[in-house]
């Protein structure tokens, strides 16, 4: 404020000689001194004036400074108090990763268990099993194709058609190609040079989405199984054969009694015109077809054996057979049907005929 300050004003006067006379005396009679005086005092009250603005125009900087520094203060606290909460909230999602990360772990756990059990049940199983991708090249195998195709680690992610094989089979990668372009799997029966014997099955490879990603080739030794199977074809010629040279009919009948199996028809039945006809059906005589089903519907009554001699006429000849009678059981002991042995004994009842006749003579 103006009352604040203070003017001083310094003038300097010149001594007159011989004469006292006062100063205030000395600058009335002088006007050039008291115009220079008045101008002065307006410079200065001019001076003070502006000092006086530039004091209030600094206030008001220092008000509106002060009113930004406030405003700055509660945006700072705002801010403060929001970084507060992002922090809350990264605690959170720390123990939510913690979490998360736990359990990742386990399923990582669970993983690893679950590929060492897979490990252990393909080379158990002793089935040899190579996965082919797109290209046909070894995506992974099992230890037991080693001994088929001559593989070792080094040969992932070489193509199967550059690999030198021990079977009898040269269209494997066109088979393998076909199956992924077909979508239809493929199985096959192969020779191996150490004659041994293997069912080949090509099947294209799904992802859990359903995906095509190759394909997958197992390979089974069904060497014992073909020998097997060779012989049990040998011993059915031979069994047929033997058949073919005896009297005996085989044969096999479900629950209604129809024909499911016929070995060595008496030739008066095609096999073919038998399966999966009845007695009353393929016997002119409905008496005598009527006798051998009630004995065959008390076995499967029963479950016991019955043997009876009947008499069948065909070409309206009597004909006799020494029938036997066995009851077909599953494994929880129901029944199926019934298996009989009849054997043609004609000649002999007539020969037993001939002889009562001649000791009767």
């Amino acid at each position: 404020p103006a009352e604040n300050f203070l003017m001083i004003i310094f003038e300097s006067k010149k001594a007159t000689i011989g004469k006292t006379t006062d100063t205030k005396s000395t600058v009335k009679d002088d006007p050039s001194e008291i115009h220079a005086l008045e101008q002065e005092l307006d410079s200065t009250k001019e001076y003070l004036r502006s000092t006086i603005e530039e004091l209030e125009v600094s206030n008001e900087e220092l008000k509106s400074t002060n009113e930004e520094l406030q405003s700055s203060n509660e945006e700072l606290q705002s801010t403060n108090e929001e970084l507060e909460t992002s922090k809350e909230e990264l605690q959170s999602v720390n123990e939510e990763m913690v979490t998360v990360n736990t359990e990742l772990q386990g399923k990582i756990d669970e993983l690893a268990n679950a590929y060492n059990d897979m490990n252990n049940l393909l080379a158990s199983t002793e089935i040899g099993t190579i996965f082919l991708d797109h290209d046909l090249n070894i995506r992974r195998f099992t230890p037991a194709t080693k001994k088929i195709i001559n593989l070792i680690e080094t040969d992932i992610g070489r193509p199967v058609n550059h690999l030198k094989s021990n079977l009898l089979y040269e269209d494997l990668t066109n088979d393998s190609q076909k199956v992924l372009d077909d979508l239809v799997p493929l199985k096959k029966v192969v020779k191996s040079t150490g004659n041994l014997w293997y069912q080949i099955k090509i099947a294209p490879y799904r992802t859990a989405d359903n995906k095509i990603d190759g394909v997958v080739l197992t390979f089974v030794d069904i060497t014992d199984e073909r020998e097997t199977l060779v012989e049990l074809n040998k011993s059915q010629i031979q069994f047929k054969e033997l058949m073919k040279n005896t009297k005996t009919i085989i044969f096999e009948q479900d629950k209604k009694l129809r024909y499911t199996k016929v070995f060595n028809s008496d030739g008066n039945n095609d096999n073919n015109n038998v399966i999966g006809k009845t007695d009353k059906q393929l016997l002119p005589n409905k008496a005598e077809a009527e006798i051998l089903e009630n004995i065959k519907k008390k076995v499967m009554r029963t479950k016991k054996l019955i043997r009876e001699e009947v008499t069948t006429t065909i070409n309206k000849k009597p004909m006799h057979y020494d029938l036997v009678v066995h009851p077909l059981l599953d494994n929880e002991d129901n029944v199926l049907g019934v298996a009989c042995t009849s054997t043609d004994i004609t000649e002999l009842r007539i020969a037993k005929n001939k002889l009562k006749k001649t000791k009767a003579n």
